[in-house]
């Protein structure tokens, strides 16, 4: 059984303004996952998501990134 990245998740404060620009960068396509998370898939050579998640506070330090997988 192998493990693979399912997304890369960012924490952020306005997650459809950052999706919108990693999506028209990339040449992705937005979806909304419906829990306030916004998802850009069909992204060019990634196999999976990146997923935005909202988070109230603003980021302190470094950016919040974690990657989800699934076996």
């Amino acid at each position: 059984m192998g493990i693979r990245v399912h997304a890369v998740t960012v924490d952020c404060t306005d997650a459809e303004s950052l999706a919108r620009f990693w999506a028209e960068a990339l040449g992705g396509q937005i979806r909304p996952t419906g829990n306030g998370y916004i998802a850009v898939e069909q992204v060019p050579g990634l196999d999976g998501w990146l997923l935005f998640q909202p988070v109230p506070e603003p980021r302190a330090g470094k950016n919040r990134l974690h990657l989800d997988l699934t076996a």
